[in-house]
């Protein structure tokens, strides 16, 4: 009797137990699975994050399709990246060599034929690249001073116009090299000893003869029957031609008797726009003084009829500018491609033809991060031939970039 009883007992627990595993699985199934912790909580504000994110991604979670936002950090390309976690709005700018659309996805802020280069060289920007032969000097840049590198082949990218033993030097007196402010070499100038007969002259105080003709240093033995140039008058005298007057000024309006230059006579005359400068005068009037064109001012600035500072930013086209506020050596600023330029170094792209060209594999020029000329870099271009210099292995041919001690890396 008491053996049916645990019988019948067991059964009831048995039934209890079968009822109430079914209970809990049809209350498991109408209920939705909470998503795993691993997956990022969808906010409100994530909202416009997915409309922005046409890649985000489909998850099945307990049985639902959750759409999960792409991320600047999940090792893959999507949402608005132009490369892998960078780019586009959201995401920081991509590396060197990476994929871009536009600047802005870019750290160095320049993209070129979808690819993050580096920026074109300038020669302000405290690094020696480009063509420079040292720090911001040389090329494209302005000559470099006494102490810097130079090459021997190009002596002319010194002040001094002269390398030895690739430093450039300074500029004297003997050094058998026209430089400084001589007329000819080693005489002539404000510095250097006069010049003999027949050497090139500006002023007659370059000469020893005393006499600066036609731009030779005469002896005043080669008299003209129409123009006496040696006569060397004084002031005040009657005169036939500018040259027979020591000022070189024979003026027709004072019935042809030699006067003061009219460009160093302490007053406002004749054409100049200030005192003894600007108009048809040969010295520029400094800033502050009167102006009536840029051409009257030292600074190629004249604004409101005063010779002015150049700046980059004041919409005009100033200075030594190609264009408005880019190009030329008073403005640090290259301008960009379709801008006017005079030379190669007022261009973005380091390519002028009258305007400034987009660089190419072909312009023979060192330019949109190649690694050297037309060749290497994150380009299109080709890659680089042994001896050619190099960054990085993938610039190269042959895949190898060799470093030797105190060179440059080259293919090799």
């Amino acid at each position: 009797m008491e053996e049916r009883s645990n019988a019948a007992l067991l059964s009831i627990v048995a039934i209890v137990s079968i009822v109430a595993v079914v209970i809990l699985l049809k209350s498991t199934t109408n209920s939705p699975a909470a998503a795993p912790s691993y997956l990022p909580v969808l906010q409100e504000n994530t909202v416009s994050d997915l409309q922005d994110a046409p890649e985000a991604e489909n998850k099945n979670v307990g049985g639902q399709a959750v759409k999960i936002p792409p991320t600047c950090s999940n090792g893959k390309k999507n949402g608005q990246e132009t490369d892998i976690d960078c780019g586009g709005k959201k995401c920081p700018g991509c590396a060197i060599g990476k994929k871009c659309k536009k600047p802005t996805d870019c750290l160095s802020n320049v993209c070129n034929m979808g690819i993050c280069a580096e920026p074109s060289p300038t020669c302000i920007d405290g690094k020696k690249n480009g063509n420079e032969v040292d720090l911001d000097c040389g090329g494209y840049c302005s000559p470099c001073a006494a102490g810097k590198a130079c090459n021997q082949t190009q002596p002319y990218y010194c002040t001094s116009n002269n390398c030895l033993n690739n430093i450039c030097q300074v500029a004297t007196c003997t050094d058998k090299i026209k430089n400084q402010d001589e007329s000819d070499i080693d005489c002539g100038g404000l510095i250097c000893p006069k010049c003999p007969h027949a050497y090139d002259c500006k002023f007659h105080e370059d000469c020893q003869e005393g006499k600066c003709y036609l731009g030779f240093c005469t002896a005043c033995t080669d008299n003209t029957n129409i123009c006496d140039d040696c006569l060397n008058l004084a002031n005040g005298n009657r005169c036939e031609c500018n040259y027979e007057c020591a000022s070189e000024n024979c003026d027709s309006s004072k019935n042809f008797t030699c006067s003061p230059d009219p460009c160093f006579n302490g007053i406002k005359d004749g054409q100049e726009s200030d005192i003894d400068c600007g108009g048809d005068c040969p010295t520029s009037c400094e800033i502050g003084q009167s102006c009536i064109s840029r051409s009257d001012c030292a600074t190629g600035v004249c604004i409101d009829g005063t010779c002015k500072t150049p700046t980059c930013i004041n919409g005009k086209i100033d200075g030594t500018e190609s264009d408005i506020d880019c190009g030329g050596a008073s403005c640090g600023t290259r301008c960009v491609i379709g801008k006017v330029c005079k030379s190669a170094s007022d261009c973005l792209s380091g390519v002028c033809a009258g305007k400034c060209k987009a660089a190419t594999c072909t312009d023979g020029l060192w330019n949109q991060g190649e690694s050297d000329v037309d060749c290497g870099g994150p380009t299109a271009c080709s890659r680089c031939s042994n001896g050619r210099l190099c960054r990085t292995s993938s610039d190269c041919s042959n895949g190898r970039c060799v470093v030797e001690p105190g060179k440059a890396m080259r293919c090799g």
